[in-house]
């Protein structure tokens, strides 16, 4: 069982491994994340890179999909999501939040249904490079395919941004 989750990501390593992902990705992405900062619009950091990436994956015709949180009551995370919700809107990317008042904030990003990482990542400048993470990457393809199944009932009953 342990070979099946063959990864353990801190760092820089994290960053890495979604842009690599994100660069092998053939048909759909799908991303669930708590917190994506303003600086990743039009940035140069890390979390722009993964964005930038994910940009130019929608633009290749590879499907990406995100659900961000977006409880209103925590000011400054909503409005990054807010900002960044509907900048990728206009690059065609389809970004919604759950609309059953439940804080979305699990972090996962799943390339079809051959890998995904999961962890403590958000994808904002203090979470890339100044706080202590963990991500696992899983090649697991029945538990993959778990995860793959939980986002498709979750980002059917959820809201679109506007």
């Amino acid at each position: 069982m342990y070979n099946n989750f063959e990864m353990i990501l801190f760092d820089e390593s994290y960053s890495e491994a979604v842009i690599s992902m994100i660069d092998k990705a053939e048909h759909e992405i799908r991303v669930m994340q708590y917190r994506i900062g303003a600086e990743a619009i039009g940035g140069n950091g890390k979390a722009a890179g993964i964005i930038n990436a994910l940009v130019r994956k929608q633009a290749s015709g590879v499907k990406v999909k995100i659900l961000l949180d977006f409880v209103r009551a925590i000011r400054g995370q909503a409005n990054d999501n807010l900002g960044v919700a509907r900048w990728l809107i206009t690059k065609g990317i389809e970004v919604r939040y759950l609309n059953i008042r439940r804080c979305a904030h699990a972090k996962i990003i799943v390339v079809g249904d051959r890998e995904a990482i999961i962890g403590s990542h958000n994808w904002t400048t203090n979470s890339l490079t100044r706080n202590l993470e963990c991500s696992i990457k899983i090649f697991d393809k029945v538990q993959v395919g778990r995860i793959v199944e939980i986002y498709k009932k979750l980002f059917a009953n959820s809201s679109q941004f506007v």
